[in-house]
């Protein structure tokens, strides 16, 4: 694969992967305009542990507080995908970016944990698959930081 069709390929991707950021978005702020509804559905399950009004608001609370961790971290992706497109791959912005995304991940998880624990037991499986994933990112964070510490001993090198 030559020079110029790795390039365009790398745009398509960008292009496809700005577009999943957008739609996934849109997604999270439907569920969370729905949410009310959404939990009357999940109510109807068994719960672990509260049940009623407070199984209700922990529920909506847990759900508002993921939807916005979710819009947050699909904010500091489209930052990184705007910086890689912009020919800005290996710089400590995308390395912090890649710390910020594990954060969020790791949060929703121990939000999704106590919830799956306290009120819908499915939501323990989510959260063991977004603990995982903060796992994925920290490694490919940890690449980058790698590259970023290479590169700066290549400038500074004569």
């Amino acid at each position: 694969m030559n020079s110029s069709s790795m390039s365009k390929n790398m745009k398509g991707d960008l292009a496809l992967t700005k577009f999943a950021i957008i739609a996934m978005s849109v997604i999270s702020v439907g569920l969370m305009l729905a949410g009310p509804r959404l939990i009357h559905y999940v109510m109807l399950r068994q719960s672990p542990l509260f049940e009623g009004r407070t199984r209700y608001i922990l529920l909506l609370l847990g759900g508002y507080v993921s939807g916005f961790l979710m819009l947050y971290c699909l904010y500091v992706l489209m930052g990184l995908v705007k910086r890689i497109g912009d020919g800005d791959v290996f710089v400590r912005a995308n390395v912090n970016s890649l710390n910020r995304v594990s954060l969020i991940i790791l949060t929703a998880a121990v939000i999704l944990l106590f919830l799956g624990l306290t009120c819908i037991t499915s939501m323990v499986a989510v959260s063991v698959m977004a603990a995982f994933m903060t796992l994925i990112v920290r490694v490919v964070r940890d690449a980058f930081l790698r590259a970023v510490e290479m590169q700066d001993e290549l400038d500074y090198t004569i």
